[in-house]
């Protein structure tokens, strides 16, 4: 999976090239590709789980109700 060489770090690209996101990887749980789309999911000191699809934030443990 891409990580822009930041290590330990999940970075997302929003908006084209002129607005990132990045969280820290505590700890990559599963990481797959699929014949559809390539699957992350890691551990996140703030956000608990995060579940990552083809680079894209998904959803995570601590933000969901």
């Amino acid at each position: 999976m891409e990580n822009n060489n930041f290590d330990n770090f999940f970075v997302e690209k929003l908006y084209g090239s002129n607005w990132n996101q990045m969280l820290k990887i505590s700890k990559v749980l599963f990481e797959s590709k699929s014949e559809f789309q390539d699957i992350l999911i890691f551990e996140n000191p703030i956000f608990g789980k995060v579940l990552a699809l083809d680079n894209v934030l998904q959803t995570t443990e601590n933000d969901e109700f």
